[in-house]
């Protein structure tokens, strides 16, 4: 009988260590998500922040919603269209806003020189190579890759650029890439953004960055659009 009570016993125990465990996992699993969901909420009302300033400097320079036309769909392919709200975007045929300057004093842009073992990743994130390309001007080439997470949607990753195993760039998260220069100094970030109030449809911007003194710095941006119709 003594024997009987304390297998049981035993049993119990066991049991309540395994509910412990997978309770503390699943509690582990949800803090870690909900940051995550978290940073892409931020990155998004980033990115309306970001254009109703847009639209704010468009507007006072003559450039108000230039994507934007009077002209029916039916003049437009039907597998061309995509029916959204007031608007119809047009797919495909694309129009580009004209340059504008960014000037950002080189003292406040961050200077990154982190270990790339400093990052941390478990087996909810990962960091995975994309590309590799000279970003500094010295003929060699860096390596371009993504932290990505199971909570990250719209496909937002955080991209970083390594040299030596060193940190020298992340853009924090964003719904794009990093693309090369032909003459190897910076790169080009091309990002989705918001058009209207639908996430990535329709919109996506060209940030140029130029590499001196150490720091990447943003000299210019250019928005293109998807043209919309008023106009069913």
């Amino acid at each position: 009988m003594t024997k009987t009570i304390k297998r049981k016993t035993t049993k119990r125990s066991f049991a309540i260590l395994l509910i412990g465990i997978y309770f503390l996992g699943g509690l582990l699993l949800y803090r870690q998500n909900k940051t995550l969901k978290s940073e892409v909420a931020q990155y998004r009302q980033s990115q309306m922040d970001q254009q109703k300033t847009d639209q704010v400097a468009e507007k006072e320079n003559g450039m108000d919603f230039q994507h934007i036309v009077d002209i029916p769909t039916a003049y437009f392919d039907p597998d061309e269209v995509f029916e959204y709200g007031d608007t119809n975007t047009l797919k495909g045929i694309e129009v580009n806003l004209p340059p504008v300057a960014i000037n950002i004093p080189a003292e406040d842009i961050q200077l990154y020189n982190d270990e790339l073992d400093s990052l941390k990743t478990d087996e909810h994130t990962g960091i995975y190579r994309d590309n590799q390309m000279d970003v500094d001007g010295d003929g060699a080439k860096e390596t371009v890759s993504s932290i990505e997470g199971l909570a990250v949607s719209h496909g937002a990753t955080e991209k970083i650029i390594t040299k030596n195993r060193k940190i020298i760039y992340r853009t924090g998260i964003i719904a794009g890439n990093i693309k090369p220069t032909a003459s190897g100094n910076g790169f080009y970030i091309y990002e989705m953004i918001y058009s209207g109030t639908l996430f990535g449809v329709g919109g996506a911007r060209t940030t140029r960055y130029i590499y001196e003194n150490g720091k990447f710095i943003p000299v210019w941006y250019q928005d293109h659009f998807d043209l919309q119709t008023t106009m069913k």
